[in-house]
């Protein structure tokens, strides 16, 4: 934790924009019939900062300094959400490019949008968004460079994760790192987000074993637990042919 970005308290007052964003299209747009007050804005606002990188401080100075490496240039995420994720790679890394892929549910998370705006004005030229399925708009993508470091936080299931890792194999380097939210010890899956985090461990244990990932490392204590691995360039390169 005391390598958190302190240094760099525009992330946190991005952060605060995203949130607002949140807590915006929270306040003037009702839910089931039921208006929203400011109060319940305000909540809804937390909540989708509970569940991302803004709200731990060990998990951000993790991601700041793997985006920050000089060989990271092209950074690919499935899971846009509200943009904590996001703000951070483009404020981490200022030669970085970004590709996003979401929903982007105008009903449901209709301050995707908006909070994409956001960044693209503030980062112009350095974040592209693919509005979809993920796994149809990941293979779909025509990329302008391969991907020095993919983050998979989309949909938490085991299909999910397993799929969307896959389908980004064929569009990055032999020695990409992936880093994956969401994950605990595959030998007992325990912690405060344990039901979230089981399935996609299931995936990442299950990609390890046919040699399609090579672990690095993992933080899988406190309330955000995640897991960085390694492509193995070998077994990927036989699986494209």
């Amino acid at each position: 934790a005391e390598d958190a970005p302190h240094h760099a308290p525009q992330l946190q007052r991005l952060f605060a924009q995203l949130d607002i964003g949140v807590a915006r299209f929270a306040l003037e747009h009702p839910y089931k019939g039921r208006e929203r007050t400011a109060k319940l804005a305000a909540e809804r606002a937390a909540t989708i900062r509970t569940g991302s990188v803004a709200v731990d401080l060990t998990q951000q100075a993790f991601y700041w300094r793997l985006a920050a490496s000089p060989a990271v240039r092209h950074i690919c995420e499935v899971g846009f959400n509200a943009g904590h994720s996001t703000a951070l790679w483009l404020s981490a890394n200022p030669t970085a490019t970004v590709d996003t892929f979401d929903l982007f549910n105008a009903h449901l998370t209709g301050f995707m949008k908006p909070n994409l705006l956001l960044l693209q004005q503030r980062f112009p030229g350095r974040l592209t968004a693919h509005v979809g399925d993920s796994l149809r708009t990941i293979p779909a993508a025509n990329l302008t460079t391969p991907c020095d470091l993919v983050h998979v936080d989309g949909r938490h299931s085991y299909t999910s994760t397993r799929q969307d890792a896959i389908n980004f194999m064929q569009k990055a380097y032999s020695s990409t790192l992936y880093l994956f939210d969401d994950q605990c010890d595959p030998r007992k899956c325990a912690g405060p987000n344990a039901g979230v985090a089981e399935p996609p461990t299931r995936a990442t244990s299950d990609l390890v074993k046919v040699g399609l990932l090579v672990p690095v490392t993992a933080i899988l204590k406190g309330n955000r637990q995640f897991a960085l691995f390694r492509q193995n360039g070998t077994v990927v390169t036989q699986l494209k042919t």
